[in-house]
């Protein structure tokens, strides 16, 4: 994410700052959704062998329990960020937000 805030501005053409933001978006969503998916993992516990070790593959991170809490997760950080900017606005954007939200 930091290096697509520092390339954004590198060039002026409108390509070039259109795809270090499509970039950044998915680089934040990727984020969000990955750390409700390990939530969803802690809170339903992980397989552990005698000794304390992982015994499960790296496809049992991805059960259902764990990939819901991850979208979730998601969906209150989107709203979150929604509110956020309705609270910072005013204006026509303001009322664009109210109504998108």
């Amino acid at each position: 994410r930091a290096v697509s805030i520092e390339f954004r501005s590198k060039e002026p053409m409108a390509w070039w700052r259109r795809l270090w933001d499509v970039l950044y978006s998915a680089a934040s969503t990727g984020i969000a959704l990955l750390l409700g998916v390990v939530l969803g993992n802690v809170l339903q516990g992980m397989p552990l062998d005698e000794r304390g070790e992982f015994s499960g593959s790296w496809l049992s991170f991805l059960n259902p329990y764990a990939l819901l809490v991850g979208v979730m997760a998601l969906a209150l950080l989107m709203v979150h960020g929604a509110i956020y900017l309705i609270m910072k606005t005013e204006g026509k954007l303001y009322e664009k937000l109210t109504r998108l939200v």
